[in-house]
């Protein structure tokens, strides 16, 4: 029979090679499995790999892209609301010039119209609703008593299309319809 003192002894041994284990299963000889080698702690997203898809910008229209708006320097409702609203302003036009490049600044003309973003904070992340309309108008190139060239054989239909889009902003990322478009 083992006494007390040689089960408590053998017990202490195991549970430091359990702990010298994993340890060394970290790799970064800190003693706190969670901690890096400088000694902070990372969060779950700074190992994250954060990968995303590109969202439209045409580089062969018969008219230039507009150009996507830089990150705020500091995420709050107040700056996101802008932020979001050019965003998708420059997102709907780009995505329409870029699905008909060909159509777009010789005889049609395209005007996105942003009327209500909601923007609410929550404890990791925000969460925003973008909504607006889409139209699309014929564009007369000369005077009125003079026939526009037409670039192309049928000029787009005149007309708008509503549009409601969900965008989630993070510390790290910007998701629009759950897909992301940019890693900061």
């Amino acid at each position: 029979m083992h006494s007390r003192r040689r089960v408590l002894a053998a017990c202490v041994a195991v549970s430091t090679a359990v702990a010298g284990c994993a340890t060394s299963i970290n790799g970064n000889g800190s003693e706190n499995e969670n901690e890096s080698s400088d000694g902070t702690t990372p969060s779950p997203t700074d190992t994250d790999v954060c990968s995303t898809t590109d969202a439209p910008y045409p580089t062969d229209a018969a008219t230039d892209p507009q150009s996507y708006p830089d990150r705020p320097a500091d995420l709050s409702p107040g700056t996101l609301k802008p932020f979001l609203e050019s965003y998708e302003r420059t997102y709907r036009y780009n995505d329409v010039v870029a699905s008909n490049p060909d159509k777009y600044g010789r005889t049609n003309e395209v005007t996105v119209r942003v009327e209500s973003v909601t923007v609410e904070a929550g404890s990791e992340e925000f969460t925003a609703t973008v909504s607006g309309q889409v139209q699309t108008d014929f564009i007369h190139a000369e005077t009125a008593t003079d026939t526009p060239e037409t670039a192309t054989d049928t000029p787009l239909p005149i007309g708008h299309r509503p549009f409601e889009t969900g965008y989630t902003v993070t510390e790290r990322a910007l998701e629009r319809n759950g897909v992301t478009l940019a890693c900061w």
